[in-house]
């Protein structure tokens, strides 16, 4: 049950890497945070800034008015210089009372809209201080989420500087591999697993689809195909017609429970002059496009991108007339081959190792002499004359109707091509498409017991054993 929480922990924090990574980009994401927060603090600082304009409008036509006032109270203050108060002319006073009364009712009318601006303005002031003390505040806080929106920015490049996306999908794949191989008892457990399962390869399923629509890869042309093994998973491999062979990550094979067809590490060329070893593939069924091809020869290192599980070469391509059409969408257009028939040149494929090149010659020998046609890579190919090897022994092994495996120790037997070659061999009499057999031929010290399963179940003969040529013979009708 631990190692089941330990999984739920790692799905989990795998969804929370693809939310934070890859279903919204951090910076895109970061950037529109920014931009929304300005345009609210915009926004409310044009609506503020319009309410203190509309009261800044109101406090000017008061204060005019009080000017206004001021202005009538200087015009009857000259009037009232101009009258006498101590006429005895009624009609004079009261033009003089009535003045003054006017100009009373003026200067109360002054105080009272002096006072009421007074108030005012001094609102206006704490208004406008606040105002300005909010905007610091809220252009801190706009400052302080830029900070972090770029910290969020530097954070995701340095991620993908040190290659965190690539260890993200190695680690998902890992994932991927250690659902498929588990197997809970309880049944709970087994729907959650088979939910698990789902949303890993929902995960995976995102991903190939932003490496297959990415702008940087349609750019460069590159031309990344869905591909199907083991009859229903689905993977997707970048189109690669300058390497001679597919490739698939270590994570997938384990996910597709195909260790056993993994073989000894070898020398594959890779682009710019480089080189590495890795380990060789023997992969039992892929399709593409429809077009199924059995026992491809591969190898097994990690995918060229995010999203992408590996290359397709041309141990598939060549299988095919294929083409890629390199318009403003790239695709591959597979078909099957129309070839002539031929009449075989072999008849038994012979399988060694360097080391037991000895026995390989002494089998040659004795089946040439026996109205047989053997293939011997260190023998036929100098009489063919040909120069392309690999080719030359894939069309022998795809004429031979038998193949005798030389055996004289299990090293040899998982030596460079050898184990390909039987495996290839053993799969197709399993599909049916040999008839004849296949015969471990013992010498040395190797014993029926010392073969790998795959050759066990084999009728097998012994170079120390007087009659193995009639043995021999008898296995190969």
């Amino acid at each position: 049950m631990a190692d089941f929480d330990a999984l739920q922990k790692r799905l989990a924090s795998a969804q929370e890497t693809m939310d934070a990574y890859y279903r919204q980009s951090p910076s895109r994401q970061a950037q529109e945070h920014v931009d929304q927060v300005s345009r609210e603090l915009e926004s409310w600082a044009q609506s503020m800034r319009g309410e203190l304009e509309a009261d800044h409008a109101d406090l000017d036509h008061e204060f005019k008015e009080i000017r206004e006032l001021e202005a009538q109270i200087a015009e009857l203050d000259k009037s009232l210089e101009g009258m006498s108060s101590s006429s005895n002319d009624q009609v004079a006073i009261r033009k003089y009372n009535r003045c003054v009364a006017e100009r009373n009712a003026l200067v109360e009318k002054h105080k009272q809209s002096g006072s009421t601006l007074q108030t005012r303005q001094e609102s206006y002031s704490r208004r406008v201080d606040d105002f300005n003390r909010e905007l610091a505040e809220r252009q801190k806080i706009l400052d302080k989420q830029i900070a972090d929106a770029q910290q969020d920015v530097d954070a995701y490049s340095a991620w993908l500087s040190e290659k965190g996306d690539e260890r993200f999908f190695v680690q998902l794949n890992q994932l991927y591999a250690d659902l498929r191989n588990l197997q809970p008892d309880a049944t709970e457990e087994r729907v959650a697993l088979e939910g698990m399962i789902s949303k890993v390869q929902g995960i995976r399923t995102e991903l190939a689809e932003q490496a297959v629509t990415g702008s940087p890869g349609a750019r460069s042309g590159m031309l990344i195909v869905p591909a199907t093994f083991a009859t229903s998973e689905i993977c997707h491999l970048l189109v690669d017609n300058a390497s001679s062979i597919v490739s698939l990550s270590a994570e997938l094979v384990r996910v597709l429970d195909w260790e056993s067809y993994v073989g000894e590490e070898v020398e594959l060329s890779l682009p710019a002059g480089l080189t590495a070893r890795v380990p060789q593939l023997l992969i039992p069924g892929m399709a593409v496009d429809g077009q199924e091809a059995a026992f491809v020869k591969g190898v097994v290192m990690e995918g060229p991108a995010v999203g992408v599980d590996g290359c397709l070469g041309l141990s598939f391509l060549n299988r095919f007339s294929y083409q890629i059409d390199k318009q403003e969408i790239p695709r591959l257009i597979l078909e099957p081959q129309h070839r002539a028939r031929r009449v075989p040149q072999f008849d038994v494929f012979i399988s060694f190792s360097s080391k037991d090149i000895a026995a390989g010659k002494r089998v040659y020998e004795f089946l040439s002499q026996s109205d047989h046609h053997p293939f011997l890579s260190a023998i036929s190919l100098q009489k063919m004359g040909s120069s392309e090897f690999q080719k030359a022994i894939d069309q022998a092994l795809e004429d031979a109707t038998h193949m005798v495996v030389i055996c004289s120790g299990r090293k040899m037997l998982e030596s460079r091509w050898v184990e390909a070659e039987w495996r290839l061999f053993d799969g197709l009499r399993r599909a049916g498409k040999k008839q004849g057999n296949i015969i471990p031929i013992l010498t040395g010290t190797m014993t029926v017991d010392d073969l790998p399963l795959g050759l066990s179940r084999y009728a097998t003969c012994s170079l120390d054993d007087a009659e193995w040529k009639e043995q021999l013979l008898r296995y190969l009708p």
